[in-house]
């Protein structure tokens, strides 16, 4: 199985991932990817990136802290695509796997996954819910 290296974009690299969220279904506006990403960043949430071992960009994840009146805080992922030839996902795992930890440290009591197209319900037998649970 490949492996994957999951680590946070700055600012200055959001250009590297241009192409990926582009071809996933991104907007068609060049400039619209950097400047959501950098209005993430801003707001205190971050892009994740799966690199295979020759730096490609395999995977990204894009997320922020939700704090709503009388809740408990939740890790909002926006974005999870992954280009993957293997229908173990491995890239889009390790982004999963990513997740929690990041959730632990801004102490969120869940993880919201975006919902997945009908064509990924076969793969999708594992997700994050509540305090890192698994379904």
């Amino acid at each position: 199985m490949p492996h994957f290296t999951v680590e946070h974009l700055r600012e200055d690299q959001l250009a590297e991932a241009r192409a990926f969220v582009q071809i996933t279904g991104g907007d068609s506006l060049p400039e619209w990817w950097e400047t959501e990403a950098v209005e993430l960043i801003g707001r205190g949430g971050g892009v994740l990136v799966a690199r295979a071992g020759d730096g490609s960009v395999h995977g990204l994840a894009t997320y922020e802290v939700v704090k709503r009146p009388h809740m408990a805080r939740v890790l909002a992922v926006a974005r999870l695509v992954s280009f993957e030839l293997s229908r173990k996902q491995p890239a889009k795992q390790a982004l999963i796997h990513a997740l929690d930890p990041i959730s632990a440290a801004f102490e969120c009591s869940a993880v919201a996954m975006p919902l997945l197209a009908k064509g990924d319900l076969r793969s999708s037998s594992s997700r994050v819910i509540g305090n890192g649970a698994r379904i």
